[in-house]
């Protein structure tokens, strides 16, 4: 079982007490800003272009001010003026540009340089929007700066616009020291086998280089059901699951399905089943999940993530947990159950980004000794 602070405690209490500022680009529900929050930092400025996110980000966070806009459309001087600060005083500049190009499970090059849907009747290019952080990154001119992407990234054709980013990262500005590595949730405190390309870059005057959390050790690595084992689950009929019908594809595979074979992957049922191929209701991405395992990856489409012991995809309140919200993380979009699950899964999870912000507060930022806030074993803990 896991616990994060309340939304109150993090906005109330944890942010801004480190006394370092934070502009997030490409803010989403505001997965990343809540874990810059918990560790201490104040969030004036958030800038998101789809519409629902930015409302479930504005209801999580009233002090922080919304921008509803295309990326391309503003100008560095406009962040600057709203979070108070001059050019070179920003603590850092965060983002998490749209990433459906570079996905593993995504068109990857065969979509670059095209529009793409990815979310609600969104249509946007997104292979070029690295590019527009790194103009940010260059108006802003901030002391760190990090940003988030798919793991696709490292692989694949993707490794050439992997350098070209790298390159361009390092040049913004006054010049940067830039470190790109692949970084597990799991090993973070996040009870999900989540990967991400994590981008930390320090301006060179600082004369620091980039620096990344150190892994949790395997003993406190924290399972799905150890995680939710204390959220009742929703009944029949409710908007906060899908139940598998009876007789339905899907509900014979789950009955079929043993989480012990190919990690509970539906593929196996039907196999067993004797289908021959994956009916339309069942994917390769539909699991019966492992409950002695950290989950797989949550993404923001419809949930193929279903519970082990009952015939039912993974509630909300579950996501939110094993994406590490807090438990009392609030929607403002419709009460439609896909929509609530776009905004969980499309997030950073909160508790991987405490644990880079963190570090690059107490080794970069602020390099001496001082109380911290750290996952350890599943508990939210203050060491010295």
């Amino acid at each position: 079982m896991i616990r994060v602070p309340s939304i109150d405690v993090i906005n109330n209490e944890l942010a801004g007490s480190a006394g370092l500022k934070v502009i997030s680009t490409f803010a989403g529900g505001g997965g990343s800003s809540t874990g810059y929050k918990m560790a201490g930092y104040k969030v004036p400025v958030a800038l998101e272009f789809v519409d629902k996110a930015a409302a479930t980000y504005r209801a999580n966070a009233p002090s922080t001010t919304v921008i509803e806009r295309d990326i391309r459309t503003v100008q560095p001087q406009e962040l600057l003026e709203l979070a108070g600060v001059d050019v070179g005083e920003l603590d850092v500049l965060d983002g998490s540009p749209p990433c459906q190009t570079f996905s593993t499970s995504g068109l990857r090059e065969k979509a670059w340089g095209e529009e793409v849907h990815y979310s609600g009747s969104y249509h946007q290019r997104s292979d070029d929007l690295f590019f527009e952080f790194t103009r940010m990154l260059g108006g802003l001119q901030p002391k760190t700066f990090v940003a988030e992407n798919v793991s696709g990234l490292f692989k694949g054709v993707a490794k050439g616009y992997f350098a070209e980013i790298h390159r361009a990262l390092e040049a913004a500005g006054p010049g940067y020291r830039v470190v790109a590595q692949m970084v597990q949730a799991h090993r973070l405190g996040v009870p999900q086998k989540r990967e991400r390309v994590i981008f930390i870059g320090v301006r060179k005057d600082l004369l620091r280089d980039p620096v990344f959390p150190r892994p949790l050790p395997a003993s406190e690595i924290v399972s799905v059901a150890e995680a939710i084992a204390d959220i009742p689950s929703p009944p029949p009929g409710s908007k906060d699951c899908d139940w598998l019908k009876e007789g339905s594809r899907t509900r014979m595979a789950w009955e079929h399905a043993s989480v012990l074979e190919e990690q509970g992957c539906f593929t196996y049922a039907y196999r067993k089943l004797g289908w021959s191929q994956p009916g339309k209701e069942a994917r390769f991405n539909w699991f019966k999940l492992p409950p002695h395992q950290p989950c797989p990856t949550i993404t923001g489409k419809v949930p193929c993530l279903c519970h082990w012991a009952e015939p039912r995809t993974l509630s909300i309140q579950e996501a939110v947990r094993l994406q590490s919200f807090p438990d009392d993380f609030r929607f403002a979009d419709d009460n439609k159950f896909k929509h609530r699950w776009e905004r969980v899964g499309r997030s950073v999870p909160p508790l991987m980004m405490a644990a880079i912000a963190g570090t690059i507060r107490d080794e970069i930022l602020k390099p001496r000794p001082r109380a911290t806030a750290r996952f350890a074993g599943g508990i939210w803990q203050e060491t010295i």
